[in-house]
C-alpha cells in the first residue's frame, strides 16, 4: 500500500475523526503521531506511522509517496508556556520538506485582529509559514469546534456541570461562531479534491448562529435541561475566573487559561467563500449539541461545591451579596396565566418583589414587550445551600 494521504495529528481530536470519515469511504491514509498507538484503526487502508514534528528525517520518511498532507497538529496541550514557540519550530520543519506536487490543508482559528491571544496568533503564525512554501495550500479557519473530545466544548460541558451557575462576566460577550465536528470533518474532506486558481486559499468556517461565549454556557444548559442561574459581574478579573477553574475543572486549567486569552476576540465568519466555493451548510449550534451526546457528567452537590468556592481567599468578596438571575421565555412557560395571577403580574408595571426570611429576596419582572419573564433572586447568604435550594425549586415551579 502507498497511501496519497498523510494526516498528522491523526491521534488527536480532528485528527481521528479525518481517519474515521477517510476510512468510511476506503481511502488510503497515512496516519502519523508521535503516539501511533494512541491512534484506533483496524483498517487495512490505514497505515499507522509515528511521525515527530521535531525530527526532520520521521516527517521526510512519512512524506514519501505523499500528495494530500492534512496538518492537525497542536502543541498546546503538551508545550506548555513556550508551545507557541514550538509550534512555529515545528511548522518550518515540514514547511522546508513541501514541494510543487505537494497540497497541504491546515485547520486553523479565526485570527483578523492585529491584537491576538497567544493561542490565536499561533495558529496564524503557522498558516503565514505554509502560505509561504511552495506547496498547495487551503486553510481553514474555524471558531469553536463542537463535538466529543474538543477541548473547548469538554471544558464548556464540565463547566456547566459542575458549577452551579453561570459567570457572565464584561469579557464574555465577545461574538463566536460555533462550528459542529461533522462540518468541519465534511469541509477537510471535501478539500482533498478541490483544485483553486489560487496557490494558497483560506476560509473561514462556522455554523449557522453566531452566539457570545456567554451564550453557549446559557444555550448548553438549557440543553441539558440544568438549573444554572447567571451571575453578571461587571468586573470579573480573568485571573480569579482561572482560580474557579482549578476549583472546578481542574484537568482543564492549563488549556482553559490559553483558550480564556481568546475569549475578548471575535471569531465569526466574515467571509462567506467557504459556503459557496464547497456547496454545503453547516448545522446550527442546537443541532451540533444534538450530534455531541454523550454521557451526562455526574453533577457535584451544590453544598460541596459552594463550601470549595467559600475557602478561597479571593473568590467570596466577589460573589457575596450577588443576584442570581434567570429568563424564560413566553414559550417557555407552560402556565403563563397560572404564574400571573399567583405572582400578580397583570397588576404591575415592572417588577414584584418578596422576601423571604433566612432565605433572602425575589424579584419576579414581566417583559411584555420581549416576551420575558425574569427572575432575579439574592441570597441572604451567597453560600448557604438552602438559598440555591429554594431558587432552584420556585424557578422549577415556574416552569412547570
Amino acid at each position: 500500500m502507498s497511501p496519497k494521504v498523510l494526516i498528522i495529528g491523526a491521534s488527536g481530536f480532528i485528527g481521528s475523526n479525518l481517519l474515521k470519515e477517510f476510512e468510511r469511504q476506503s481511502i488510503e491514509v497515512r496516519a502519523c503521531s508521535r503516539h501511533p498507538q494512541d491512534i484506533f484503526s483496524e483498517e487495512e487502508t490505514t497505515e499507522l506511522s509515528f511521525l515527530d514534528l521535531e525530527d526532520v528525517e520521521s516527517i521526510e520518511r512519512n512524506l514519501n509517496g505523499v500528495t494530500t498532507i492534512y496538518y492537525l497538529a497542536h502543541a498546546m496541550g503538551y508545550g506548555k508556556d513556550k508551545f507557541s514557540e514550538k509550534e512555529k519550530a515545528q511548522a518550518q520543519n515540514l514547511a522546508g520538506l513541501l514541494n510543487e506536487a505537494h497540497k497541504l490543508i491546515y485547520l486553523g482559528g479565526i485570527a483578523r485582529d492585529d491584537e491576538l491571544s497567544e493561542h490565536l496568533q499561533s495558529r496564524k503564525t503557522v498558516g503565514e509559514i505554509f502560505r509561504k512554501t511552495k506547496a498547495k495550500t487551503i486553510e481553514f479557519q474555524a471558531s469553536i469546534v463542537i463535538g466529543k473530545g474538543s477541548a473547548s466544548f469538554e471544558m464548556i460541558r464540565a463547566l456547566v456541570y459542575r458549577l452551579p451557575f453561570i459567570v457572565s462576566a464584561e469579557w464574555a460577550h465577545a461574538l463566536c461562531q460555533p462550528i459542529a465536528l461533522k462540518d468541519v470533518v465534511t469541509y477537510l474532506t471535501l478539500a482533498q479534491e478541490k483544485k483553486f486558481r489560487k496557490k494558497h486559499s483560506v476560509f473561514e468556517i462556522g455554523g449557522s448562529d453566531q452566539l457570545t461565549y456567554r451564550e453557549l454556557l446559557v444555550e448548553f444548559s438549557k440543553h441539558e435541561k440544568l438549573f444554572r442561574p447567571e451571575i453578571k459581574l461587571q468586573k470579573f478579573p480573568k485571573d480569579l475566573a482561572i482560580e474557579i477553574m482549578k476549583i472546578v475543572i481542574p484537568e482543564y486549567v492549563e488549556v482553559g487559561a490559553k483558550l480564556l486569552g481568546s475569549i475578548e476576540i471575535p471569531t465569526t465568519v466574515k467571509d462567506n467563500t467557504a459556503l459557496e466555493k464547497f456547496e454545503f451548510t453547516p448545522i446550527s449550534f442546537r443541532e451540533s449539541l444534538e450530534l455531541a451526546q454523550d454521557t451526562p457528567l455526574k453533577e457535584i452537590e451544590f453544598s460541596e461545591i459552594l463550601n470549595r468556592l467559600k475557602g478561597h481567599p479571593e473568590i467570596p468578596s466577589y460573589l457575596a451579596g450577588q443576584t442570581l438571575q434567570l429568563s424564560f421565555t413566553y414559550r417557555e412557560l407552560k402556565g403563563l396565566d397560572k404564574i400571573a395571577q399567583r405572582f400578580k403580574l397583570h397588576d404591575i408595571v415592572k417588577e414584584h418583589s418578596i422576601k423571604i426570611p433566612f432565605a433572602g429576596e425575589l424579584k419576579i419582572t414581566n417583559n411584555e414587550e420581549r416576551e420575558l419573564v425574569n427572575l432575579a433572586y439574592r441570597p441572604k447568604y451567597f453560600f448557604q445551600a438552602l438559598g440555591w435550594s429554594f431558587f432552584e425549586r420556585v424557578a422549577r415551579e415556574i416552569k412547570k
